[in-house]
């Protein structure tokens, strides 16, 4: 049955950038740490990462055997939150809670230690892992009421690790809370660090597009994506992992940047043009135009 096309373009797909994430992440898991940041430059694909990542994070295979912890991810909306009632509202909200919009500041707090309690009991592990999409625009006192929910659960034989998701304003959190009195937060939450990236070599480009010869439009379907959409070209052989150097080239020649980085949304559009108008032949200039076009 088709798909409507929002739906195979929204659904998030492993890149060569977020296995690297995946496995800086599980290691901070798997050696015990209790937090860490992904700085994410704009439109590299992190709220896509993070969907991912909730699923991959769950159980992988470690050193010495399957590694099990419960997921979650929240997004941090650009807002400001004035009250330590509006902080654990917020939480509330995003877990869509019954509580949300009642009761005091403990009531609140309560229900979101309670809550996350009750996602870590699913794991054998005890493990909470959680995710906070948009960080950057959290402030002081909001890292601080993660670090009192973290030793809440601690508390209660719980294990939360938080992983900071945002852009490079982040950065300046490690700053301002080293030699402070707040240094508890930075040792918890900003002692790792992994940058997401997006594509910047050739074989970024090729590892990427053979996603979309091989991944299906949905799960248990026959068509992959390239082949949905340009079923006579895939049949005859045609592979957009093939137009890896074209792909690569074109973006090259269209920036007048010193470091080359195409984030990933710029990427998708240039795909989706490809596949929908049929240019996979393309020759150079036209795949230059769809760069630009792609917003690069």
């Amino acid at each position: 049955m088709d798909l409507p096309e929002n739906k195979i373009w929204s659904r998030p797909y492993v890149t060569p950038m977020v296995e690297c994430v995946f496995g800086w992440a599980a290691e901070v898991i798997e050696s015990g740490h209790t937090g860490g940041v992904v700085y994410a430059p704009t439109r590299t694909g992190k709220t896509r990462t993070i969907l991912l990542l909730v699923d991959e994070l769950r159980s992988f295979e470690g050193r010495r055997g399957p590694v099990e912890s419960s997921t979650l991810s929240v997004g941090a909306p650009n807002r400001r939150v004035l009250s330590e009632g509006s902080f654990w509202d917020w939480l509330l909200q995003e877990v869509t809670h019954i509580q949300a919009g009642k009761g005091t500041v403990i009531d609140k707090r309560h229900a979101v230690y309670e809550f996350m309690k009750g996602i870590a009991r699913k794991s054998a592990t005890g493990r909470l892992v959680l995710l906070i999409d948009e960080a950057q625009v959290l402030d002081l006192a909001e890292l601080g009421w993660f670090a009192d929910l973290f030793n809440g659960l601690e508390r209660d034989g719980f294990e939360m690790i938080l992983f900071l998701v945002g852009s490079y304003h982040l950065s300046s959190w490690k700053e301002e809370l080293a030699g402070t009195k707040n240094e508890h937060i930075r040792a918890r939450f900003f002692a790792k660090e992994h940058r997401l990236k997006g594509l910047t070599t050739n074989s970024d480009f090729r590892r990427c597009l053979r996603r979309f010869d091989v991944d299906k439009v949905h799960p248990g379907a026959e068509s992959t994506i390239t082949q949905y959409f340009q079923p006579k070209w895939f049949e005859s052989g045609g592979r957009l992992e093939e137009r890896a150097d074209i792909f690569y080239t074109a973006f090259r020649d269209v920036t007048d940047k010193k470091s080359f980085e195409v984030p990933m949304a710029n990427f998708t559009r240039s795909v989706i043009r490809v596949l929908n108008y049929g240019d996979q032949e393309c020759d150079l200039d036209t795949m230059k135009a769809i760069a630009v076009s792609a917003g690069y």
